[in-house]
């Protein structure tokens, strides 16, 4: 419970930092929200496509097609292209900000806290994981808002044609919530050890690459080889336990889906 809500109050001063470029911010949602109602709507136009168009040959229907499927793909061009670039517009200025604030933190700490830090950490810090806050801030807003407003119109479809099917689907809803709770929390477990092997993997670089004389002198060049090969074995392992997890994570949600699809065809 006090990681939730530490993880919560974390979100809580992103968002106040986002804020501060409100107008774009705006911009972008409502051009996310846009695509994904177009998504929806595109689902929506299957039944009087088939029905009109391949089937009843309206050829009134038929003659505005054309011209509605390219407003249509206009359309969804126009508002993914405002979503991708203002939340972009976004992300990368508070990198910035962020990044020029610690570095002029890093200037004011005394030299006891450099002497309990590695330059490889302080670099991580700067260069990695603010760039992990551009993902959080930006690209998780993208798909929350995305994947809600696509769901939310795909609801209302399937509410328009059949309300008793569509409780089929509201059962799958609980186990899909709990799935994604599992993988969210490891995935987040997961990106904490990333953080600490890129950490390691840059102050290794950076003691082989400035210390190359010493190791030289030393005979030391497969102890450091070692070392840093370790220290990537462990990234790329942790990388790939992300992957895993997101994979497994986006495939059973299929299964549920599908196992959902299968008893409304068997209906």
């Amino acid at each position: 419970m006090k990681t939730k809500q530490k993880g919560f109050s974390i979100y809580k001063r992103l968002l106040k930092t986002v804020l501060q470029f409100w107008p774009a911010f705006s911009l972008g949602i409502f051009g996310t929200m846009l695509s994904s109602g177009t998504d929806a709507g595109f689902t929506w136009f299957l039944k009087p496509l088939v029905n009109k168009g391949f089937i009843g040959r309206d050829v009134h229907f038929i003659t505005w097609l054309p011209l509605i499927i390219l407003l249509a793909f206009l359309l969804r061009g126009i508002s993914s292209f405002i979503s991708d670039y203002f939340l972009a517009y976004v992300g990368r200025n508070v990198v910035m900000k962020f990044r020029q604030e610690l570095f002029a933190k890093y200037l004011q700490l005394p030299t006891k806290f450099y002497d309990q830090s590695t330059t490889g950490e302080l670099l991580s810090l700067m260069l990695y994981n603010i760039e992990q806050i551009a993902k959080a801030t930006t690209k998780t807003l993208i798909i929350i808002v995305r994947e809600v407003c696509f769901v939310i119109g795909l609801f209302g479809v399937m509410l328009v044609n059949s309300w008793r099917l569509t409780l089929i689907f509201l059962i799958t809803v609980p186990l899909i919530a709990i799935l994604v709770i599992i993988c969210s929390r490891r995935v987040r477990g997961l990106s904490k050890d990333i953080q600490g092997s890129v950490a390691k993997i840059t102050h290794f670089a950076e003691e082989g690459i400035l210390g190359q004389r010493e190791i030289k002198s030393f005979a030391g060049e497969h102890y450091e080889t070692e070392k840093f090969n370790a220290a990537t074995k462990k990234n790329y392992q942790r990388e790939m336990k992300v992957v895993v997890t997101d994979s497994l994570g986006t495939s059973i949600v299929q299964i549920i889906a599908a196992c959902a699809i299968a008893v409304i065809l068997y209906l």
